[in-house]
């Protein structure tokens, strides 16, 4: 049951922004609040590792709060630990009995090619959200050139019949964000608004007691995890047989610089077995936090409604 209601605090609408490093997540919200409460890169590395939240601010008389994710090709935090901080957001709203309104996955226009990263990011949102749920998904194509070059158009009509098909097939909708500003963003949530609000699968299935690992979301991330593992293993195996050859004539100069390679490759592969020891802990942490902000959202929106109403707002 949702505590919001129980309490009579009107619940605001909560949509969640996704896509990868770089896209215009934090722009979009800032443009949707119209503040800077959100900080930018225009360049990697990434200024958004955690989840974080906006305030709230209204389309259409509605109250709604954006929360920023970080991309899945974050150069500061790996994907095991972006797939623990979402999952302590989502299940923390799943705890509280409050849904999900839907979910904005930006993509830019620019992007010529389809790379891995992109391919990772798509195949995880579906993970996340379950394909039930994709009718609560909005993919918004942005950086467009104006007026929008051929190659452009082309690109869009191959993101519909191609990359994104399956997500528009099972309910997805594909908008352009051709300007920035707050008029174009609100339409973008506006088109959200009719939708009925829905819990996404991952918290669900963390719900039903499977441990994050064992999610479907969980499993696409440590396989890419074993893969770079046996990957890294196999040309640390090929290196040491290097070595061992200038061993035998005498290259000393060689085999340094093999050694200085090998020590690196090592510690790729510590790092890598990290993140999957990551994958299998507890996000107890995580959710205590998320319990506190969701808290104190509800505290500052108890202590508005009085104002709010004396000066003749309509809350929902």
């Amino acid at each position: 049951m949702n505590r919001f209601e129980v309490s009579g605090v009107p619940e605001p609408h909560y949509i969640a922004m996704y896509g990868g490093t770089g896209v215009g997540k934090s722009t979009f919200v800032n443009d949707a609040t119209g503040t800077d409460s959100m900080p930018v890169g225009h360049d990697l590395p990434s200024c958004t590792n955690q989840v974080m939240s906006s305030e709230a601010f209204k389309v259409d008389g509605q109250d709604i709060v954006l929360f920023d994710t970080p991309g899945f090709d974050d150069t500061t935090i790996s994907d095991a630990d972006t797939l623990k901080r979402i999952a302590e957001f989502l299940e923390s709203m799943y705890r509280r009995g409050i849904k999900l309104k839907g979910i904005v996955y930006l993509h830019r226009i620019t992007d010529m090619r389809m790379t891995g990263a992109s391919a990772r990011t798509y195949r995880l949102l579906r993970s996340l959200c379950g394909a039930k749920n994709l009718t609560n998904v909005v993919i918004v194509t942005n950086m467009w050139s104006d007026p929008p070059t051929e190659d452009e158009l082309l690109r869009e009509r191959q993101l519909q019949g191609d990359f994104f098909k399956s997500a528009l097939d099972d309910g997805a909708q594909i908008m352009r964000r051709q300007h920035p500003g707050q008029q174009s963003a609100h339409a973008i949530l506006r088109s959200l608004l009719p939708k009925p609000a829905v819990h996404p699968q991952l918290p669900v299935e963390l719900g039903r007691g499977v441990p994050l690992q064992e999610t479907e979301a969980g499993r696409l991330v440590r396989a890419e995890i074993e893969t770079k593992l046996s990957k890294q293993d196999q040309e640390l195996k090929e290196l040491r047989d290097e070595i061992k050859l200038l061993v035998t004539e005498s290259n000393s100069k060689a085999q340094r610089e093999l050694e200085h390679y090998r020590e690196r490759k090592e510690r790729e592969m510590s790092l890598l077995r990290g993140q999957l020891a990551s994958l299998s802990m507890e996000i107890e942490e995580g959710r205590k936090f998320w319990e506190g902000q969701f808290e104190d959202m509800r505290t500052r929106r108890i202590q508005t409604m009085p104002l709010a109403e004396e000066q003749g707002k309509d809350y929902y």
